[in-house]
């Protein structure tokens, strides 16, 4: 994408294939506007749910988002404006939004703190509805890169109204509005209440993913960074890295670990009743998280990522509502734990209501999910753990960089193997936690192993909605442990 300054306004390259790209894709859809921009919205917010809270139409409604007529309104707005200043770069040279509506959006934007996470979920959305509402046989490589190079200029030029000069924060109110944003929706980590049925999804899923843990924990980071390219920055090892994310050892190695850590955690969370993770790994898991501005976005992504995953690696058969539930609330498990330690040291004072040790609330149900997936899955830990960090590096390739193994490393990263290594123990890890969630009422995980892809490693017939809720459920519970430990103490 080349962006030149000229007087002010950004000219910009398009060219004449991609032109005729985008505007024989965009007369199809303009048709149908109104509900493909709906759609598009439902995507947003399927990824990233929190976004919904940047809306005061939508914070304080009962009104299901399908169904609310504001979001519908906005929706359209924002959809046609995009396609609109897509079909028009070529001619126009640059983004053909009114100045008046540009600094408009920008200021909207820096008001709510909206980041690079947040336009590469938008961006994620709007190519995969894209994708849904053309014919089959006219979506390719070269339309989705026009599609993506026109809202990339889109969002340049929102950019240039947020000027960062206008925000600059001390260290010390940074501290106190990250301990404020992830005080909310924290899973305590006491004991967790996780199901017979949510553990036998789990450990069901579990059981065929583990045999593959590496190659699934790998998908898993590769989807995480084909939603949130941006995240690979947050990994040292992949920040100056020219090795493919597929290809990079370090990635695989710690997106095995992860992706391990994940599903050993959900299938231990039923048994153990809380996040079966070390306490020094949950504090490291805390305090490295919050170092790196991890938000409340991030956790979203890598969380829509794990499911994803998981539904791709398990049987189609298999995959229900209740294993989406269930691998659900073992990660929001998790990631509770995970934001218990992402609270500033300047905050320790102050009153934090998720701080307290209350039971983590999992079914025997998801419990039962849980371990039936784990007990598949652990036998190939390895390859699974690794594709779930190669399914994160997928969606969001910038999350790389926040491995120091990554940053400069030229091994392709299925092949790197401390990033092997490093998925296997997350993955392990959070698979346990998730099993043991229910039992111990809290997050218990053992060993560091976080993000790698279930669904891939178990049979199609036994991956099912319910067992990738058990999941869910254990991964969230494992998530609050970590965040407990997410306490920096030298950022003031």
């Amino acid at each position: 994408m080349a962006l030149v300054e000229d007087n002010n306004a950004v000219a910009v390259s398009f060219s004449e294939e991609q032109e005729a790209l985008v505007l024989k894709s965009w007369a199809i859809l303009k048709k149908d506007s109104a509900n493909i921009a709906l759609r598009f919205f439902l995507k947003i917010f399927e990824v990233a749910p929190s976004a919904s809270q940047m809306f005061s139409f939508l914070r304080n409604s009962d009104v299901p988002l399908e169904k609310n007529p504001k979001l519908k309104t906005h929706a359209m707005s924002v959809f046609v404006m995009t396609c609109e200043a897509a079909a028009q770069l070529r001619k126009a040279g640059k983004v053909t939004v009114r100045d008046t509506t540009l600094k408009r959006l920008g200021a909207t934007h820096l008001k709510y703190g909206v980041g690079d996470a947040h336009f590469e979920v938008v961006k994620f959305a709007l190519l995969d509805t894209i994708k849904e509402e053309v014919p089959a046989d006219m979506w390719s490589p070269a339309m989705k890169s026009a599609w993506s190079e026109a809202y990339d200029h889109l969002v340049a030029a929102i950019k240039q109204e947020m000027k960062p000069a206008e925000v600059t924060t001390s260290k010390q109110e940074f501290c106190q509005e990250a301990m404020a944003a992830n005080g909310s929706n924290v899973v305590s980590r006491g004991a967790v209440r996780f199901t017979e049925e949510q553990e036998a999804l789990v450990l069901k899923s579990w059981a065929i993913m583990k045999n593959d843990s590496a190659h699934i924990g790998h998908r898993f980071f590769l989807k995480i960074f084909e939603v949130a390219p941006s995240a690979r920055q947050l990994f040292s090892f992949l920040r100056n890295s020219d090795v493919p994310l597929e290809k990079n050892p370090k990635l695989k190695i710690h997106a095995m670990a992860v992706f391990v850590m994940t599903c050993e955690a959900a299938a231990q969370l039923r048994k153990t009743g809380r996040v079966t993770v070390r306490d020094t790994t949950i504090k490291r898991l805390g305090s490295t998280h919050f170092k790196n501005g991890v938000s409340d976005a991030h956790f979203e992504v890598a969380k829509f990522a794990l499911l994803e995953t998981i539904k791709e690696a398990v049987p189609a058969s298999m995959w229900s509502p209740a294993m989406k539930g269930a691998w659900g609330e073992a990660y929001d498990h998790l990631v509770a734990a995970i934001k218990q330690g992402m609270k500033p040291a300047a905050a320790k004072a102050m009153a934090f209501a998720s701080a307290s040790n209350g039971a983590v609330r999992f079914t025997e149900e998801q419990e039962a999910l849980v371990l039936k997936s784990w007990a598949i899955m652990k036998d190939d830990s390895a390859n699974i753990g690794h594709r779930f960090f190669l399914k994160i590096f997928e969606v969001a390739p910038s999350a790389r960089h926040l491995f120091s193994f990554l940053r400069n490393s030229d091994v392709p990263l299925e092949k790197n193997p401390n990033l092997k290594k490093h998925a296997m123990a997350v993955f392990v890890m959070t698979c346990e936690a998730a099993a043991q969630l229910r039992k111990t009422g809290r997050v218990t995980v053992a060993r560091f192993a976080l993000l790698e892809t279930i669904k891939d490693g178990i049979p199609a017939s036994m991956w099912s909605p319910e067992m990738k809720n058990a999941w869910g459920e254990a991964y969230e519970h494992l998530v609050a442990a970590i965040k407990e430990g997410m306490k920096p103490v030298a950022l003031l």
